[in-house]
């Protein structure tokens, strides 16, 4: 895909845990070792280290998100939310939407 989007706009995301890449796989280079350096080579350094995240950095997407829909959750539910989830964002939405859908919230 990445070869494919030369005058177009597309986001193209994804997860993996770089030191499983380092490591690689059963002896060989892991399968996505040629992939992410054909997209740094073609596209340079695109990448957003979750881990560098700071503490600061996951309070603030907890209380952003909380705030995408009128609510009354004050500030101790948003600390206990983000000491819970750590500011993760797939935890966080997650742990959310399944309050929501037992009538927690």
């Amino acid at each position: 895909m990445g070869r494919r989007v030369d005058r177009g706009r597309i986001l193209l995301a994804g997860a993996y845990r770089p030191h499983e890449v380092a490591l690689g796989r059963d002896g060989q280079r892991h399968p996505l070792e040629p992939v992410l350096a054909e997209l740094r080579a073609r596209f340079g350094d695109v990448w957003v280290d979750l881990a560098a995240l700071g503490e600061e950095d996951g309070r603030r997407f907890v209380d952003h998100l909380v705030d995408t829909e009128p609510n009354q959750l004050e500030d101790g539910f948003r600390g206990a939310l983000f000491r819970r989830t750590g500011g993760h964002a797939l935890f966080t939405i997650e742990l959310l939407r399944d309050m929501q859908e037992r009538g927690s919230l």
